[in-house]
């Protein structure tokens, strides 16, 4: 993903807490190891799609866009669907 920081300004921590997620569980997910997607984008800078489970059990999938400078916006996270959990354990799986 190539992204080494997240920003978090006040109205992503509060859009990520009506999810019920906090920033510490995002950056565990993100720099861990994750399943990441690249996702389509019209614009000049990727956005990526991780799913990834924190140190909690949680299994949750963000959507980050990246800078060139590393690093990364969070633009939503959430629990995983169970579909989603599925496609990560299968990933997963050794």
């Amino acid at each position: 993903m190539g992204i080494t920081d997240l920003i978090w300004p006040d109205d992503r921590v509060e859009h990520i807490a009506k999810h019920g997620v906090l920033p510490y569980e995002v950056e565990e997910v993100c720099f861990g190891d994750s399943l990441v997607l690249r996702g389509k984008s019209t614009g000049k800078n990727p956005v990526y799609y991780v799913l990834g489970q924190t140190s909690g059990g949680r299994y949750l999938f963000c959507v980050i866009i990246g800078f060139p400078d590393s690093k990364g916006y969070p633009v939503t996270a959430r629990p995983m669907t169970r579909k989603e959990e599925h496609r990560f354990k299968e990933w997963r799986r050794p």
